[in-house]
């Protein structure tokens, strides 16, 4: 199955972020009760650099999906591609945006979907 397939199929948590000097870090994606996030993609744009900075995409576990990312020096471009399938997070964990400092611009994409892992009791 293709990428868009998986998305259209379990629900688009596709976005984008756009990264002021004064943004903090950001949930990209909800996560939900007994449903995992599936990232797919993530692309990182550094519009300008900070010396010391550096950008990480984790989930709300702490659990990091890009690792720290450099963005000392701009313009720059980094892109992860987990598959068409994706990467799941923990189950119920959100999609976060972590900067170690504020102070840089830039954009931030990503391609998701979420689906139901675990079992609902009644």
């Amino acid at each position: 199955m293709d990428a868009g397939r998986y998305r259209s199929t379990y629900g688009d948590y596709s976005g984008g972020l756009s990264v002021t000097p004064f943004i903090g870090t950001t949930t990209l994606a909800t996560g939900k009760v007994n449903h995992a996030i599936y990232v797919q993609r993530v692309s990182i744009h550094v519009a300008g650099g900070l010396a010391g900075v550096t950008w990480s995409i984790e989930d709300s576990s702490g659990r990091p999906l890009s690792g720290a990312v450099s963005v000392a020096t701009g313009p720059s471009h980094v892109d992860y591609d987990f598959g068409p399938a994706g990467v799941p997070l923990k189950t119920g964990a959100d999609l976060s945006f972590v900067p170690s400092a504020t102070g840089v611009q830039g954009t931030v994409t990503w391609d998701a979907y979420r689906r139901q892992v675990g079992t609902l009791a009644l």
